[in-house]
Formats: structure tokens, sequence, C-alpha cells
């Protein structure tokens, strides 16, 4: 019953998947949506836990699993459409130019692939991100499925970041340098905007690592 009547409330459609601009009523109602079904399966799960009856604890045990599907279906367009935007700002980093920005004497580095990933990832954080807000008296637990989603978006970023460094990985040391200034800056934004670096587990140990190397490795 209240799988069903979660449903009915879900807001669908194009709009639900829009994260370049503010964020729309429909992904305000998902999100709204979102909190308030972790409020309710935070209590339940806690009453759970003091049920003797084994059929009620199972009833019960089946009913919090499907709250915390809809609850995850509700807003995993926007995390969809969140990492797809940072995507796309990672794949211009075959465009950059190491060499010339780590060996300029003017001091101009600017780089607009970095400028827009950052400030997309600081886009998460105001426009989506934000929203995420329970009143349950326990929040770790009420927040533990958003922090999941958070921490697997965070973590697939630095994945795909690594994966097209990689690639273009620069041979000269100036180069290397420039991009292992680029990989601190996305670990403070991501550490600001999106959850504890620590959080990320394996992702961030191999962005951290690889990083680390880039100025000690041979052309």
């Amino acid at each position: 019953m209240m799988r069903e009547r979660a449903d009915a409330l879900m807001a669908t459609g194009a709009e639900v998947k829009k994260v370049s601009g503010h964020c729309t009523a429909q992904q305000q109602r998902n999100i709204a949506l979102c909190c308030r079904i972790q409020e309710v399966y935070t209590t339940l799960g806690l009453l759970a836990h003091k049920l003797d009856d084994q059929g009620a604890r199972d009833t019960l045990s089946n009913t919090l699993e499907s709250l915390k599907e809809v609850s995850s279906e509700a807003v995993a367009p926007i995390f969809r459409s969140m990492l797809e935007m940072l995507e796309e700002s990672i794949v211009h980093i075959q465009e950059e130019n190491f060499t010339k920005r780590g060996g300029s004497e003017s001091g101009d580095t600017v780089s607009i692939y970095l400028s827009d990933l950052l400030m997309k990832i600081s886009h998460c954080r105001a426009e989506y991100l934000s929203k995420f807000k329970t009143e349950s008296s326990n929040r770790s637990i009420a927040n533990e499925m958003v922090n999941s989603l958070i921490t697997k978006l965070a973590g697939r970023v630095l994945e795909v970041y690594v994966e097209f460094a990689r690639k273009i990985r620069p041979e000269d040391g100036p180069g290397r340098t420039c991009l292992a200034n680029d990989m601190k800056q996305i670990e403070g934004a991501i550490g600001k905007a999106l959850c504890p670096l620590e959080s990320i587990g394996k992702p961030y140990e191999e962005f951290k690592a690889f990083r680390e190397g880039l100025p000690l490795a041979s052309p």
C-alpha cells in the first residue's frame, strides 16, 4: 500500500532529468518524497528491531525494502543526469594542452574544461544535493540511502576522470605537474560539494595514487 501510494506521488517526465538549470518543481517534489520516505523508513526500521513476532518482523522488513527501492527510484534520474553532466565536462580533458599550460611563463593557466567541471560540481550541491533534508531525529539513518547515492556519484566521477587522464598523460614534467594540480582542485571540489573523500573508498584511492605518481612518471 505504501509503495503504491509513493509511486502515485512520484513525478515523471523530461523535467525530472534536467540538471543544467535550477531544480524544477518536479525534481523538488521527488526529492521531498525521497526524504519523507527515508523518515518513515527510519521509524519503521527502529520498530522492526523491537518486534518479537518473526512473521511480523519479516513482513515489516519486506515493506522496508520496498520503501528503500521507491525512495531511490524517485531521485535516480537526477543522479544519473548529474553524472552525465559531469562526464560531459571531463571528456574535454582530451582537448587540453597540459604541456603549454604547465610551461606558461605568464601564469596564464586558465582551463576551460576544469573551470566548467568545478562549476558543475558546485552546481550539483547548490541546486540539488542541498535540497535533501530530513526531519528525523536520527539523520544518519534517514540519510543513509542518499549518502550512498552521493558517494557513488563522486566515485564514478573520479573513475571517469582517471580513465581519460590515462589516455592523455603528458610526457613532460611541467605538463604532468599541471594535470596533478588539476586533480587536486577536483579532489577539493568533490570533498566540499559532494562527500568526504575517505568515504569514496577504492575510486578515490586509485585517483589519488594516479595523481601522486604523475610528477614522478618517466616520459
